[in-house]
């Protein structure tokens, strides 16, 4: 039995305009992760130095991220590991082109946010997960995710900050 790879979630942080800080809950939830991935709208630089104290961040830039993130992250990041290839995009739905170009590499895992809303499904033999947003919202309470990987399998899971 392979090694079980942990990978914290985040999109949609918004500090400081919608959260001063990064609630303490993610700390524990991302406690043991090899990996934290963050899909987009960071807006303060910070957040990823402050992600950096528990594991190595990949990321990709969102809507809201100023020039100084842009000029850091790329639209689309990707991370293999395990044989596994997970791609990291901020706004997964809003362009059907890129969708279908995504669609058609050899991707296992897509990583979104830009909804706010907290989702996982499977389609195609990828899963694709929004980790929905620590920021409280209409769609869904303040959620993380947490990805889980061995060379056989592929977990997903939404965790509320509560």
């Amino acid at each position: 039995m392979g090694k079980t790879i942990k990978i914290g979630l985040i999109a949609d942080t918004h500090i400081p305009t919608c959260l001063r800080e990064l609630p303490a809950r993610i700390f524990e939830i991302f406690q043991g992760t090899d990996y934290i991935l963050h899909a987009g709208d960071y807006v303060r630089v910070s957040v990823i130095d402050e992600l950096q104290t528990i594991a190595p961040v990949i990321g990709c830039v969102g809507n809201m991220d100023p020039s100084d993130i842009r000029t850091k992250l790329p639209p689309i990041a990707t991370l293999e590991v395990e044989k596994k290839i997970i791609l990291v995009i901020h706004d997964l739905w809003g362009n059907p082109k890129r969708l279908e170009s995504i669609k058609k590499k050899q991707v296992d895992v897509i990583v979104h946010g830009h909804s706010h809303k907290a989702t996982i499904q499977k389609e195609e033999n990828v899963l694709i997960i929004n980790p929905g947003s620590p920021i409280a919202s209409i769609y869904s309470g303040r959620t993380v995710g947490l990805l889980y990987l061995t060379l056989d399998n592929i977990e997903g899971e939404i965790v509320d900050l509560k």
